[in-house]
C-alpha cells in the first residue's frame, strides 16, 4: 500500500486447478498468472481454485511458491470443492511490506466439519484503527440455492458485525449489470441455463440475481457498477470467464466503495480475467 496516497489495490482471481494441468502437470499457467498478478501490485488479493495439479500433498508448496514470488503473505482457506476435502482451496495473499498486518484468518483450512466455499482474513492497516475484514469466495458452479444459502450466511455475518468488508469471488453467477438477454442466455450449454437461469412460462430465460441482489441488500456493492466507463479498463462492463458471464467480482461496504478510483480486468494464465480495484483509503 502507497503511504504517501493511501491507495489499497484489491484483486480477485480464479487460478484454474492451481495453474497445473492435471494431466501434464504443466505449470506455465500458473507462471502467466504470477506474472499477471505481480504487474497488478496488489495489496490483497482473493484466490480460487488453488490446488496442486490434484495432489493434496504439493498444496501448500503450490501456494507458498505463488506468495514467495509475489512477495505476500498467505492465507489458506477451505476447500470449495463439492468433491473432495483436499483441493479447490479459497485463500488470501496480503502484502505485509507496507504495514498490513493479517490479525486473524478464519475459519481454519481443514478444520473438522468446515464445509464453506470462503475464507477471511482480518486486517489491521496503517492510520486506520476499524479492522479491514477480506473475504475470498468460490460459490457453487452447479447450484443456485447452494449458492444462495452460502450468501446468506456471509452477509448475516458481515451486516452483524457491521464489518469494513470486501468480498472477492468468483460468484458462478449474473450480477445486475451488464443486462444479458434471453437470445443471448439460450445460447448458454445446458447446465448454465439450468444453475443460472430462471425460465419463463414462455420458456425465455432471465439470470437469476439472487445473490448479487443478497450482497447489495446487505449493503455490499457491485465496485465495478458503481465506477464510471472512465475509470474501468474495459470501460464497458463484460464477461470475465469463458461462461459469459461477469462472474468474477468484487463487492464492498458503500463506504468502502465509495473510494474506489479504479476497476480493471486482466488476462492470466486462468480462464478466467483478474478483477482489479483500486481504493483510496485516505477517503474514508
Amino acid at each position: 500500500m502507497s503511504a504517501a496516497s493511501c491507495e489499497f489495490v484489491a484483486v480477485t482471481a480464479n487460478l484454474r486447478y492451481g495453474g497445473i494441468d492435471p494431466q501434464t502437470l504443466d505449470d506455465s499457467s500458473l507462471c502467466d498468472t504470477i506474472e499477471a498478478l505481480g504487474g497488478l501490485r496488489a495489496d490483497v488479493v482473493g484466490l480460487q481454485e488453488i490446488d496442486a495439479g490434484g495432489n493434496p500433498h504439493d498444496i501448500w508448496r503450490n501456494f507458498y511458491r505463488l506468495a514467495n514470488e509475489l512477495g505476500m503473505h498467505p492465507v489458506l482457506g477451505p476447500s470449495a470443492s463439492f468433491k473432495t476435502t483436499t483441493g479447490n482451496h479459497v485463500g488470501i495473499l496480503v502484502r505485509t511490506s507496507g504495514g498490513l498486518r493479517v490479525k486473524n484468518q478464519w475459519p481454519a483450512s481443514g478444520a473438522a466439519g468446515t464445509k464453506v466455499p470462503w475464507c477471511c482474513a482480518e486486517i489491521s492497516v496503517p492510520g486506520m484503527s476499524e479492522t479491514l475484514y477480506v473475504y475470498s469466495g468460490h460459490l457453487h458452479a452447479r447450484s443456485e440455492t447452494e449458492r444462495v444459502r452460502v450468501i446468506e450466511t456471509l452477509t448475516s455475518l458481515i451486516t452483524a458485525g457491521d464489518q469494513l468488508a470486501i468480498w472477492l469471488a468468483d460468484n458462478n453467477g449474473y450480477p445486475r449489470e451488464p443486462a444479458v438477454s434471453s437470445e443471448e442466455l439460450k445460447k448458454l450449454p445446458r447446465h448454465l441455463q439450468l444453475t443460472r437461469c430462471i425460465e419463463g412460462s414462455e420458456g425465455d430465460l432471465t439470470p437469476n440475481y439472487t445473490v448479487c441482489d443478497t450482497l447489495v441488500r446487505a449493503g455490499l456493492l457491485d465496485v465495478a457498477a458503481v465506477l464510471p466507463p472512465s475509470r474501468r479498463e474495459p470501460s464497458e462492463l463484460c464477461a470475465t470467464g469463458k461462461g459469459g458471464a461477469r462472474v468474477d467480482r468484487v463487492h464492498a461496504v458503500e463506504r468502502l466503495a465509495k473510494t474506489a478510483k479504479r476497476y480493471q480486468q486482466v488476462e492470466t494464465g486462468s480462464d478466467h480475467q483478474a478483477c482489479a480495484v483500486t481504493f483510496d483509503l485516505s477517503r474514508l
